[in-house]
């Protein structure tokens, strides 16, 4: 695996953060229609220059560069989710300096207090931190702990991450999936086994969860919904175990992506902005997609929802897969953070080979 992979996974994973945030040339666009007809007016996917002040990353894009640059110190356990916090904090004076932000992160960050490991990091159980901002936060966990012996490493850093600011298990579960699944695509595992080796590596979550001590009884009551919407997806891809060809209906347009994606969301959520279904998403437009760069934008970050989190994520680990070499330069050289992407990319692949 090329230092460009670990490059192109986070600079086209933050640029798909960008093209599926809520920037000011989306306009009122909502549907996938509306949106496919606003990247038509702009001359097509790769006339756009992907950047601030047009296409500027998201709140949780913001935070996910954060975490990476943490991670890219070589710190760990402890350490590292005390200096991820500090980051976090710190940020609201300098990356998210006259950025919209939303009220709940708002929140969440104004009370850490990252010298207090025990009370003044993790977040309490929260029956509505579902969100997906948790899964692109933990996508660069997957870069630094990438080889299967380093599982453990990935899945607690994962979990105490997402934690931090979203402490619900479709939250976490998200965090652990994103991270998962970069290091899938950095051990070059076929696509299809991915979703089987997320099903294993549920009971591993869960001790780790009881381990941590944490509101235990209300996480195993909840974590349900994550584990069995996975596994109800697999089955009708027929990859459950991870050993055939994912079937796909003879006509998978927009249409019918948008009405599985609706089917595979939490209850009253908007699509995409959970951890679950917008890692389902990104899996789903990324098992589908081949190397077309075009249909993986289309499908993982124009859909009827939030293609924020979605879009980044698959974006991501297309970049793993890829490379930069048939992305539109215009997508990627001018993002934001692009610079700092480059140097933390470079620290990860050292410290992780």
């Amino acid at each position: 695996m090329s230092l460009e992979c670990f490059q192109a996974s986070l600079v086209l994973g933050i640029a798909g953060n960008a093209l599926g945030s809520k920037g000011e040339k989306w306009g009122t666009a909502k549907s996938s229609a509306e949106k496919q007809k606003v990247i038509g007016d702009l001359g097509g996917l790769g006339a756009i220059s992907v950047g601030s002040p047009a296409w500027p990353v998201g709140e949780e894009g913001v935070f996910a560069v954060t975490t990476i640059e943490a991670l890219a110190t070589g710190k760990t356990g402890e350490e590292l989710v005390r200096d991820v916090a500090m980051r976090y904090a710190d940020s609201m004076a300098t990356d998210m300096a006259n950025k919209p932000i939303s009220t709940y992160l708002l929140n969440q960050v104004s009370r850490l207090q990252p010298t207090d490991i025990d009370y003044g990091i993790f977040q309490d159980y929260n029956d509505h931190a579902t969100h997906s901002s948790a899964a692109i936060r933990c996508f660069g966990v997957g870069l630094r702990f990438h080889k299967a012996k380093h599982i453990q490493d990935l899945v607690a850093a994962a979990i105490d991450i997402s934690r931090i600011l979203h402490h619900h298990p479709v939250a976490y579960m998200g965090g652990v999936t994103a991270a998962l699944f970069t290091s899938y695509a950095i051990q070059e595992k076929e696509l299809r086994e991915w979703g089987a080796g997320l099903m294993t590596t549920i009971p591993m979550v869960l001790e780790y969860v009881a381990s941590s001590d944490r509101d235990v009884v209300q996480n195993m009551s909840t974590y349900q919904v994550f584990e069995q919407t996975w596994r109800e997806y697999l089955r009708m891809r027929g990859i459950a175990d991870g050993q055939r060809r994912p079937k796909f209906p003879r006509k998978y347009d927009m249409k019918k992506r948008n009405e599985l994606y609706q089917s595979l969301a939490l209850p009253n959520k908007e699509l995409g902005a959970s951890g679950l279904d917008a890692t389902l998403i990104a899996y789903d437009a990324l098992l589908s997609s081949g190397g077309s760069w075009e249909d993986l934008c289309n499908n993982s970050m124009f859909h009827a929802g939030q293609g924020n989190v979605s879009g980044a994520l698959a974006a991501g680990w297309w970049g793993i897969q890829h490379g930069f070499s048939s992305v539109p330069l215009s997508n990627y050289n001018s993002i934001d953070f692009k610079d700092r992407l480059m140097i933390a990319a470079t620290k990860l692949y050292e410290l992780s080979w």
